[in-house]
């Protein structure tokens, strides 16, 4: 399955120089969207509320997010909070339960909950450029001393 192409920003960053990325190819000309953050959703249950905050924080550094993304980043923000509470209440009652009526033991069903919005959480972190496999890729180009995008750094500390 052929990767996601990287946001053009990220293709600066990884690049030879300016409009070329690694390959050496020109990059081309993204849409001018403004980069801002999108408006929090006001409904957004605590736990989701906490993953856009953070999402947003890191994802602004990188001038990744423009005001069009707010709907998937909720889409992400709320598949992690189902898994976080589903994988709560694994901890607390178990994988699997008793069918008093038949004395059968089942699997849970906030077991498949995690695993389903956990497989949904990978896809999300991945449009967003958020695995670590894109991390490393990012992070490598940094300390080679590529760290800057649009005269700031990528990771300030």
């Amino acid at each position: 399955m052929p990767a996601n192409p990287l946001p053009a920003n990220v293709k600066q960053l990884r690049g030879r120089h300016d409009g070329v990325d690694s390959g050496g190819r020109p990059i081309p000309e993204v849409p001018a969207f403004k980069r801002v953050a999108p408006e929090k959703p006001s409904d957004l249950d605590p736990i989701a509320e906490s993953m856009w905050d953070d999402v947003v924080k890191d994802l602004m550094k990188l001038d990744l997010l423009k005001e069009l993304d707010g709907k998937a980043l909720r889409g992400m923000c709320e598949a992690y909070s189902r898994w976080a509470i589903a994988v709560e209440k694994r901890k607390h009652n178990g994988i699997v339960f008793l069918n008093e009526d038949t004395g059968m033991w089942h699997k849970a069903p906030w077991v498949t909950v995690e695993e389903v919005a956990a497989k949904e959480l990978m896809g999300w972190y991945s449009k967003f450029g958020m695995t670590p496999s894109d991390e490393m890729k990012l992070a490598k180009e940094v300390g080679e001393g590529g760290g800057k995008a649009n005269g700031t750094d990528a990771f300030p500390g």
